[in-house]
């Protein structure tokens, strides 16, 4: 016997609102705050009447990236709530391979995943169930159907979200934000680790190759001496590339460097992640004198400080082996935030640093800003220096000017460039009783692959 009209209506309308209920407290209550690895993120469902099926990625403050990827008119989005850097430090210096540390990712999103599939389930029955308790029908039968109407429902959006799900639509995303004028990043994020691991190889290779060049050089321009008494590395502008670590201790190992000079901008942002760094300075085993830059932090200059084989130089001369060298911070350090100095800063800092250096004499002294080396007046063997990227050795009135250029290319500044930007760094040779200024080797790496270049600039002992 057929169930009359109104009878059915009266029968499937509290489970309608049931469906109703369990659809609006998805779209209220639908979230998770969890946290993965090193990252705090919510993720959110709505079910969106009349629009097609999206996944969208929240990444305050840069904006935001969405595909359709799916047919249901469901929402799903993940914001970025929060980043802890140390932990990010750990994951982008790991001690396991990189594909244990993506299963270990992988593990916790499943977690994470699972955890908010159960909630939105729970959710959606009970939004059945006061769905059909807000009209009227109180009956344990008619609130177990309106729960049974809320996880039939879910079942089936999940289920059809799921099987149509298609994460290739990322490959051609909606951008908002700042992101929308950078897309690039997202590839740059997709392959950077396999790109710095082939860049440090294939650097580490290159710099192997140099000794034997480099013997090929002393036929040519010999230093006046069977051996030079002191071998120092001068690097600069490194930018957070750690390749640059790769290419810095393979010259280091092949050339026996007694001690290496770094003129600053270790870091870009001095942010806890690019404090890491610092533990592949430690890896050199090589004494490790350090200028710091415009682009350090307090918190870089404390890491680096705590360091067992580094010295933070701001003012400070210290001796090595009868080398005297006299360091000085960019007058832009220790802020929170980069800051280049202006023609006045590096005027009154010159004019400091022209003090310091007659009352003490250095052999070495060692600035960050060009500038500033090109305003002092005090006549000193040998000024080292950076932040301008350019590789390069001057000599002027008794003082020889080295700029090592960016040992790290320049960071992520070199995806920007219209001209490719070599790895760089000098090599210097004193000799002699008086510790003279034997000769400086100028070490560039172009595009790779590709090859390098050696330059001799030989200045011969007083002695």
């Amino acid at each position: 016997m057929m169930m009359p009209n109104d009878s059915r209506k009266r029968r499937l309308f509290p489970l309608f609102i049931g469906l109703v209920g369990a659809l609006m407290l998805l779209n209220v209550a639908g979230s998770l705050s969890y946290r993965v690895g090193a990252l705090q993120i919510e993720m959110r469902a709505k079910f969106l009447a009349g629009l097609a099926g999206r996944t969208r990625l929240v990444l305050p403050p840069l904006g935001e990236v969405e595909a359709p990827t799916h047919g249901l008119p469901v929402l799903l989005q993940v914001t970025l709530e929060s980043i802890d850097l140390n932990l990010i430090r750990d994951m982008a210096f790991p001690t396991g391979s990189p594909e244990e540390v993506v299963v270990h990712f992988v593990h916790l999103a499943r977690g994470a995943l699972g955890l908010f599939l159960l909630k939105a389930c729970l959710l959606m029955a009970l939004g059945g169930i006061l769905g059909v308790w807000l009209v009227g029908e109180r009956s344990r039968r008619r609130l177990v159907e309106g729960m049974a109407v809320g996880v039939v429902c879910f079942l089936l959006l999940a289920g059809t979200v799921a099987l149509s799900f298609n994460p290739a639509a990322f490959a051609h995303p909606e951008y908002t934000g700042v992101l929308e004028a950078a897309p690039w990043m997202v590839g740059l994020l997709q392959d950077s680790w396999q790109r710095v691991g082939e860049l440090g190889d294939q650097l580490q290779v290159l710099a192997s190759n140099l000794y034997s060049l480099y013997e090929r050089v002393q036929e040519l321009e010999p230093l006046g001496v069977a051996e030079p008494a002191l071998k120092v590395l001068h690097v600069s502008d490194i930018h957070n590339n750690v390749a640059a670590f790769d290419f810095i201790q393979q010259v280091a190992s092949s050339f026996a460097v007694d001690l290496i000079i770094d003129t600053g901008d270790l870091t870009d942002f001095g942010t806890p992640l690019e404090i890491g760094l610092v533990d592949r300075i430690e890896e050199l085993q090589v004494p490790y004198l350090f200028v710091p830059g415009n682009h350090e932090t307090p918190e870089v200059m404390k890491r680096l400080r705590e360091g067992t084989n580094v010295v933070v130089l701001d003012g400070q001369q210290v001796e090595f082996n009868n080398l005297r060298v006299l360091g000085v911070a960019d007058g832009g350090a220790f802020q929170s935030s980069p800051a280049a100095l202006t023609l006045e800063e590096a005027e009154q800092m010159a004019g400091m640093i022209d003090g310091l250096a007659a009352e003490m004499q250095p052999h070495i002294l060692a600035v960050h800003n060009h500038r500033v080396a090109a305003l002092l007046k005090e006549k000193v063997p040998v000024i080292l220096y950076g932040h301008d990227h350019r590789l390069g050795v001057k000599s002027h009135e008794g003082t020889v000017l080295v700029g090592a250029g960016t040992t790290g290319a320049a960071g992520i500044r070199s995806l920007q460039a219209k001209e490719p930007i070599p790895f760089s760094m000098a090599l210097l040779y004193f000799g002699g009783e008086e510790l003279d200024l034997l000769a400086v080797d100028t070490i560039k790496v172009d595009t790779l692959p590709g090859g390098f270049t050696l330059e001799r600039f030989a200045f011969g002992s007083r002695d």
